[in-house]
Parts: C-alpha cells; sequence; structure tokens
C-alpha cells in the first residue's frame, strides 16, 4: 500500500446508503478512513454501521451539493443516476478538479449507465454484444412499434427485449416478447375475438408497457440464446494499475440475481516495457496468465480476448474504482457483454470471505490512488447466494458451519428485495454452491 498517509485526511464521499454502501463503510473501517454517507434516512443499511451520514436525498441536486461541500472524493453506490446530477458534477471536473475528485468520473458515467450509448462504446472498444436498436420516441404504440420493427430491424429476429434506456435493473424497466407468439394471438384475436376477450395478449402487455413509459428512452435487444451467464469484476486504480477478480458462473431468478459460483477461472497478469510487443492504451504490455480447470479450457482464448478489450477499454477513458461486466458464454465459446455496472456489485460478494480483500477494499484503495496490492484467493472453491424477501415476513435464522457466512443488510422486509447473502468455501464451486443452496433452504 503505497504511503497512505497521504491520504489519511482525505474524506470519501459515497452518494447513497444502501446495502453497496455499507459493505464500503465497513471496508473504510479497517483502516480508519475518514468517510460520508448521504442516505436519506438513519434506517438505511449504511447509515447502521456510521455515525458519519448526511440527510438528504441522492436523487435530489440540492442534497447532494451540499454534501460534495464536505467532502474531498466522491464515489457512487448505484449507477442509477439523474442525468441532471451527473451533468452537474461532470461540469466540476474543470473547474474544481483539485477540490475534488469524483471517481468513476461522472462524464464517463452518463455514457455507461444509458443502455444505447454503453453498447456503442463497447462496440467501439471490440466488444461482441447484443444486436439492438433505439426505438424512436414518437413510437409508443404497439401496433407502431411491431410495424416499425418489422420494416426497420428485422435482422433482430422474433424474440425480443425491451428495455429503459436508464433506470432498470433485477428486471425492472424490461419487457420480453415473442413476436411469433403475438402474431398468432393477434391472428387468434381477430377469428374468435368474443372468447378471448377476457385474455390479456402478448400485444396488449408490450403496448401497456410503451404507455406505461411513455416519457422513456427504450430500445429493443434481440434475445440471445446463451449457455450460461458469467461476470468478471475489475478494478483499475488511479495510478492505472488492474487487478481481475475470478470469473464466476451466475444464475437468475426472475431477472434477479439468486447465486454466484466459482471460480471459472483465475487471471494473473504482469506489466512489462518491452516495445516489441503489443502495448495496451496505458503504454505498457499486459499478459494474462489465465489458469482453470481442464473442462474450462474451451473458454480461455475468448477469455483473453475480453480480458485485453477491458484493460484497453479502461485504460481509454481512465476510469477509476470496480466495474462489473455481466456476459453470456454462447455455443461458439464466444463471451457476450450482456450489462455493465460500474461499481462495486453483487456478483462479487463472495469477495468479502473467498478473497484476502474484497471488491470494497480494492474499490477504496482504487479511488485513493492506493496500490492495489495482489489479493489471494483462499479457497478452491466458493458460492454465494442472495436472500430474497419472501411475502411472509419470516426471522431468518441461521446456523453456522463451518466455511458458511451470513451477511445481512438490516433491512426492514419487502418481498423481492435483497435482504443478505451467504457466502461459503469449499474444495469445489460445485460442492460450494451445492452447500451454499442447502444453508438457505434451511
Amino acid at each position: 500500500m503505497s504511503s497512505p498517509s497521504l491520504n489519511q485526511q482525505k474524506t470519501i464521499g459515497i452518494l447513497g446508503g444502501g446495502q453497496l454502501a455499507r459493505m464500503l463503510v465497513l471496508s473504510a473501517h479497517k483502516w480508519g478512513l475518514p468517510h460520508r454517507v448521504l442516505t436519506s434516512s438513519r434506517e438505511d443499511p449504511a447509515a447502521q454501521v456510521t455515525p458519519q451520514i448526511t440527510i438528504g436525498d441522492p436523487t435530489v441536486l440540492v442534497d447532494i451539493k451540499k454534501f460534495i461541500s464536505t467532502v474531498d472524493i466522491l464515489t457512487f453506490e448505484s449507477d442509477f443516476h439523474d442525468s441532471n446530477i451527473l451533468e452537474y458534477l461532470t461540469s466540476l471536473a474543470p473547474s474544481l478538479s483539485s477540490a475534488l475528485v469524483i471517481r468513476p468520473a461522472a462524464s464517463l458515467l452518463t455514457q455507461l449507465t444509458q443502455r444505447h450509448h454503453c453498447k456503442q462504446l463497447l462496440v467501439d472498444a471490440g466488444f461482441t454484444v447484443a444486436p439492438y436498436a433505439v426505438i424512436p420516441q414518437q413510437i409508443r404504440d404497439y401496433h407502431q412499434w411491431h410495424t416499425w420493427r418489422q420494416q426497420s430491424h428485422p435482422e433482430l429476429g422474433q424474440k425480443l427485449f425491451i428495455k429503459l434506456v436508464t433506470g432498470g435493473y433485477d428486471g425492472r424497466g424490461t419487457h420480453f416478447i415473442n413476436c411469433e407468439s403475438d402474431d398468432h394471438e393477434l391472428g387468434q384475436t381477430k377469428k374468435h375475438h368474443k372468447s378471448n376477450r377476457h385474455t390479456i395478449s402478448a400485444s396488449q402487455q408490450c403496448h401497456e408497457f410503451l404507455k406505461t413509459h411513455a416519457s422513456s428512452e427504450m430500445i429493443v435487444e434481440a434475445n440471445i440464446p446463451f449457455i450460461r451467464e458469467l461476470a468478471i469484476t475489475v478494478v483499475r486504480s488511479a495510478c492505472g494499475e488492474f487487478y481481475f477478480f475470478p470469473l464466476v458462473e451466475t444464475k437468475q431468478s426472475h431477472y434477479q440475481c439468486d447465486s454466484v459460483s466459482g471460480p471459472v477461472m483465475t487471471v494473473d497478469i504482469t506489466r512489462s516495457n518491452d516495445h516489441g510487443l503489443s502495448q495496451d492504451m496505458g503504454g505498457q504490455v499486459t499478459m494474462y496468465q489465465v489458469n482453470s480447470d481442464q473442462k474450462e479450457s474451451h473458454l480461455r482464448e475468448n477469455f483473453v480476448i475480453l480480458l485485453q478489450n477491458v484493460t484497453r477499454f479502461l485504460n481509454s477513458y481512465q476510469y477509476v474504482g470496480a466495474i462489473t461486466f455481466e456476459l453470456f458464454e454462447q455455443s461458439d465459446g464466444t463471451l457476450m457483454v450482456n450489462e455493465v455496472s460500474p461499481r462495486v456489485h453483487n456478483s462479487c460478494h463472495y469477495s468479502m470471505d473467498a478473497m484476502s480483500s474484497s471488491q470494497f477494499d480494492l474499490h477504496l484503495k482504487a479511488i485513493l490512488g492506493w496500490d492495489l496490492g495482489v489479493p489471494k484467493l483462499k479457497t478452491k472453491g466458493f458460492a454465494m447466494v442472495n436472500i430474497i424477501g419472501h411475502q411472509k415476513n419470516s426471522q431468518i435464522l441461521f446456523r453456522e458451519t463451518t466455511g458458511s457466512y451470513l451477511h445481512l443488510y438490516g433491512k426492514t422486509h419487502r418481498e423481492h428485495r435483497k435482504m443478505g447473502h451467504i457466502n461459503v468455501l469449499s474444495s469445489s464451486r460445485e460442492k460450494a454452491l451445492k452447500k451454499a443452496l442447502r444453508v438457505r433452504g434451511t
């Protein structure tokens, strides 16, 4: 860790007081780092673990202006912020760069948090993404949309997702439609409209979604067949240092992350000034040593390509902090980027127990400009399962077993809400996941 005393007096400001802020604060406590959290209630998860809070609305510009006057380095718990807020924070960079450091940069967040801009950045950087198109603002009627899609973008296929450009997560702001079945429904409705008058067709559901979000920008995206979903969290420091957490497999339930297991692959990196080799955007050669079981060897070549693209991408935009790339593994081994989350992320919560340093530790080190170090994997296999709120508000009882760790967020109960997670360490990722699911079930 390089000269931490130089940064001791810098106060870290965290915008938002949810569970991710809570875990960032717990990491800040390790080194006695001065910090403040802008949060709306003293009952919020982060406010429960630190007295250093400012009560205010993280989505209201007036409250943010007051808050940033009390901190030196600003970082974000969430990647969903109003464009006006990000534009204001971006405008501070030229005039107040010596007084307030914003990491990651608000100007980049503006692009990464808008799906169509993010996808274009990824395409330009060489990543593979799902085919998509921006839905014209004037089209908010299903029949108009259906005609526009058929005439202008037949290449997207029949199975599609309509997604809000900003603000959608865990399935919110997303609507799936199978146009093949919908065309059949439309034909049947014309023939048998009386018998189907109480049935809500796919076209009606789509129409309601378009109308409900009439004032929002949207894209339509092709549905991509995949073998499995994967994710990797990467940290880039203010000094240009990188750390790649292990590649993990994720499983979703109702569009929410349900479980994570790994490692699928691990990465060791070395950097060299050998100018005889091709260089990344940072001016140094990055060499990737990928480690995996034999059964994952088919992924290595495409995984290295992904790592190279990630390195160039983050260097070219001088990204600072943790960022997660959510991926689809396709049948030919191609790794397609599905989503990008420029913050600490649910799929890397395992790092709190499976690694010698967590994603939260490294995010703080990165924004402070400290050396990231080389966190070590402490186990051959790990898994994380989320604890999701259900209709019945039952008390969470946990019988601790060897290699299992419970993390609760201090939230009031609400259905479908992430209440906490369980990490499990074992001799393989398969055994870890099996045990984690069993522990959660009991």
